[in-house]
């Protein structure tokens, strides 16, 4: 019957916590993929951390992956490419003196390839990235450090396939 719910999950760290989920999306094996934050106490700490779930068909947990530090660390958006792998970006404040974008990326069975923070000295976030056609990818987000004043404004990062800023600008 159309409109009927086939599955619903619950995904939690702690019960008391601000777990939030901000993407899901079908991935090209047929399961899906969930980013956000938990306060999972995975890390070792009471901060919130990096999520990402890779759910089969049906909902079930394939493998999830937390990723953080000391403080607060959030996934806001990923990108599946060619090879079945997820380029994820968010927000870390735990590597760095401020908050910069995180960008992560995780093989097709949830192992992490490589993590990167990009930013300077103000505070920077990922909040959308799409794969490109030569396997690196385009973040949007926003940083307050343009080097014009200490308001935010818009950026656009430019990665390769190993993660390297190719370029970046903000947008006054």
């Amino acid at each position: 019957k159309e409109g009927s719910i086939l599955w619903q999950k619950l995904f939690y760290g702690n019960l008391s916590s601000q777990d939030q989920s901000f993407k899901i999306e079908e991935t090209s094996d047929g399961g899906y993929v969930i980013c956000g934050y938990m306060n999972t106490y995975i890390i070792n700490d009471s901060d919130l951390d990096f999520m990402v779930f890779k759910l089969d068909k049906n909902g079930n947990i394939l493998w999830q992956k937390a990723i953080g530090g000391i403080s607060s660390d959030q996934a806001f958006s990923f990108s599946e490419n060619s090879l079945g792998e997820f380029l994820i970006t968010g927000q870390s404040c735990s590597f760095t003196p401020s908050c910069e974008a995180l960008i992560v990326k995780l093989n097709g069975t949830g192992a992490v390839q490589w993590q990167k923070t990009i930013g300077t000295s103000g505070d920077e976030a990922g909040f959308f990235i799409k794969t490109t056609s030569d396997s690196g990818a385009l973040i949007v987000g926003t940083t307050s450090s343009n080097g014009v004043d200490n308001n935010y404004h818009g950026w656009v990062i430019k990665i390769n396939v190993n993660g390297t800023v190719e370029w970046q600008k903000a947008l006054n």
